[in-house]
């Protein structure tokens, strides 16, 4: 899997800062899918999609980057928060 980052937080700055077409999962959500999953959007939408990551509360918490599809795809099939994990 390639995995461009992980981000001790998904602050504003480093959101701002990615690749538009890169993708990003929250490392936050339910059992069955993370809160946020998007690729990144252009420079123009970059706002709107910030105010969604606030919405969902994603914001300074850990994510995740991928550059490939696949990759993005894969994070969120097998996708389970990390609490469940430790088991």
């Amino acid at each position: 899997m390639t995995e461009l980052a992980r981000s001790p937080k998904l602050s504003k700055s480093f959101f701002f800062g990615l690749t538009e077409g890169v993708y990003l999962i929250s490392n936050v959500g339910d059992k069955f899918k993370p809160s946020f999953a998007e690729p990144i959007s252009s420079a123009d939408k970059r706002e709107e999609q910030w105010n969604r990551i606030k919405q969902a509360r994603v914001d300074q918490q850990l994510c995740h980057v991928f550059v490939h599809k696949k990759d993005f795809d894969k994070a969120i099939k097998e996708w389970g928060p990390c609490d469940d994990k430790q088991g």
